[in-house]
């Protein structure tokens, strides 16, 4: 009996690193294929559609790398905060505004206030 609680313990481990393994390796293709995907949109498309889609990339980026702290590498971490720094820099969106897009679930209520906010960044940087 107690063989079989060891072989079930060291399953239940191997399964768990497994799992957080798989789910970092996601986290990474999606978010290294959303940059990718994000930077050619900026050099292929221009004006307001440039903004809207850039925005919906790069919170897509934001959605697939959601996963906890302690799962995480650097390699993530940096790819999270280089679109944290787009958001605040090119698009001069707060930490706030961040917050309140990513946690919106609704699909058609966040297009919404992407398409919103990227009217406004697209009215900011014409007057520039």
């Amino acid at each position: 009996m107690k063989r079989h609680v060891q072989i079930l313990f060291i399953s239940c481990i191997l399964f768990v690193l497994v799992g957080c393994s798989n789910e970092l390796k996601e986290a990474k293709e999606n978010a290294n294929a959303g940059m990718h995907i994000y930077l050619s949109s900026q050099q292929d498309l221009e004006g307001d559609n440039k903004i809207e889609i850039g925005l919906k990339w790069l919170f897509g980026i934001l959605d697939d790398t959601d996963i906890p702290k302690e799962k995480m590498d650097d390699e993530l971490t940096e790819i999270r905060e280089e679109v944290m720094n787009i958001l605040s820099t090119t698009y001069m969106i707060t930490d706030e505004e961040v917050h309140n897009i990513s946690s919106t679930k609704d699909e058609d209520q966040r297009s919404s206030e992407i398409e919103k906010i990227s009217r406004i960044i697209a009215e900011d940087m014409n007057q520039k």
